[in-house]
C-alpha cells in the first residue's frame, strides 16, 4: 500500500532563507507522517534500523555475566529476543559500555536488544 506523505504546497519563490525554511518543515513532516505510519522498526536482529539500540548475542550464564553494548550511555533496559534454551534473567547494572545481567541456569545462547 502507498502512503502518500507528500504536502502539495509549492515552495515560495524569492529569498533563499525562505525556501530552505519551507524545504526543512518539509523534510520534518514527512519524516513525522512516516514514524506514524508503522515505520518504526528495531532492524532484522543484525543491523538496527530507526530505533537507538544494538543487537547483541551472548551465552548466559548461571550467575553475573557482562555483555558489551559500546552505545555511549548508560542503557534504559534490554529485551531477550530469543533464546534456545530455558533462561531467565534479571539485570545486575550497567555502564556507557557494558551490561551486567544475572542468568538462572547458564548456557543458553541468547539474542538481546538493548535501548
Amino acid at each position: 500500500m502507498q502512503i502518500d506523505t507528500t504536502i502539495q504546497i509549492s515552495p515560495p519563490s524569492g529569498d533563499d532563507w525562505l525556501t530552505s525554511f519551507f524545504a526543512l518543515i518539509r523534510r520534518l513532516y514527512e519524516n513525522i507522517a512516516l514514524a506514524f505510519k508503522g515505520q518504526i522498526s528495531f532492524g532484522d536482529g543484525i543491523d538496527v534500523d530507526n530505533i537507538r539500540g544494538t543487537w547483541k548475542t551472548a551465552v548466559s550464564a548461571a550467575g553475573n555475566f557482562t555483555v558489551n553494548h559500546n552505545l555511549g550511555y548508560i542503557p534504559t533496559g534490554w529485551f531477550m529476543v530469543k533464546t534456545d534454551a530455558f533462561e531467565n534473567l534479571k539485570f545486575i547494572s550497567s555502564t556507557t559500555t557494558q551490561i551486567t545481567l544475572a542468568g538462572q541456569n547458564g548456557g543458553a545462547n541468547i539474542l538481546l536488544f538493548i535501548i
